[in-house]
């Protein structure tokens, strides 16, 4: 761990996905994000995680663990949960899947970039990561209460 917040260890994140349930964000961290447009632009993870975002790069991020909060859909249980009915992302995530699939010639050169990053640097990436700084990818275990 790179410190420590109580019965939290906090590590530092080497590659985000996207996910993150809940953030605790230090005062000159939130006096950053508001300052700017990029929540506003992008959503929120993509905004504060892409590597080549503007705001990503002047913030550190760290992660909890074990975390506070996790995504509904990551809950076990016997239930079915209806997204639709329980995330206000969920209609703008179905909504914009479908105006990119109808812009998808509009859009080809950047889903072609998006698919180099992804799929080439990003995995080159992790494996750089992952030989060299010996990080690995792994679930976080959540804290209740």
């Amino acid at each position: 761990p790179d410190g420590k917040l109580s019965q939290f260890c906090l590590y530092r994140l080497h590659e985000a996905g996207g996910g993150a349930a809940a953030y605790i964000v230090s005062r000159a961290g939130a006096q950053r994000i508001v300052s700017g447009e990029e929540i506003l632009a992008n959503l929120t993870d993509q905004a504060l995680f892409n590597p080549r975002a503007p705001l990503s790069r002047e913030l550190k991020v760290l992660q909890l663990v074990p975390a506070l909060a996790m995504q509904e859909d990551r809950v076990k249980t016997d239930q079915k949960i209806d997204r639709l009915q329980t995330s206000d992302l969920e209609p703008l995530r179905h909504e914009r899947g479908r105006r990119d699939g109808q812009n998808f010639w509009r859009r080809a050169a950047f889903n072609f970039y998006d698919l180099v990053e992804r799929d080439i640097v990003g995995a080159v990436r992790k494996l750089w990561n992952k030989h060299l700084h010996h990080v690995i990818k792994r679930d976080i275990p959540f804290k209740a209460d």
